[in-house]
């Protein structure tokens, strides 16, 4: 059993990479970004950023890594797995605990900025370029 876990700002390429590991190499995806999504869609109607960092930081202050836990309890624990975003000290600790091997993806501004307008969000220099 393998267990990664890839941490990087927003538009490097995690969920990308966490695609090929489940589709090429076996690997389960454990993602937390559905579950705020579906969060902030059933309270706001949409999942604009803005309405997922307000659910993400009012249930936060409830647990730490609520998102992750409530992720990793959807994934059997003996299959090889892959996270596909750590966004806080917490979930990389979580991880840590749960033996993940942590990797931090990187890409330049620019790659950033191309990819996330590839997928119709916009990008900010000034918000994203210093997002978790």
């Amino acid at each position: 059993m393998k267990r990664i876990a890839l941490m990087g700002k927003s538009g490097v390429g995690k969920t990308e990479i966490a695609k090929h590991l489940a589709d090429n190499h076996g690997f389960t995806r454990c993602s937390t970004g559905p579950i705020c999504r579906d969060i902030a869609t059933i309270l706001f109607g949409e999942a604009t950023k803005p309405n997922m960092q307000a659910v993400s930081d009012a249930l936060i202050d409830l647990r730490p890594s609520i998102f992750l836990r409530a992720a990793l309890a959807r994934v059997d624990s003996a299959s090889s797995t892959v996270i596909d975003a750590l966004r806080y000290t917490t979930d990389y600790e979580l991880a840590r605990e749960r033996g993940f091997m942590i990797i931090r993806i990187v890409a330049s501004d620019e790659a950033r900025r191309v990819f996330l307008q590839h997928r119709g969000e916009p990008f900010d220099f000034a918000i994203d370029g210093v997002h978790q």
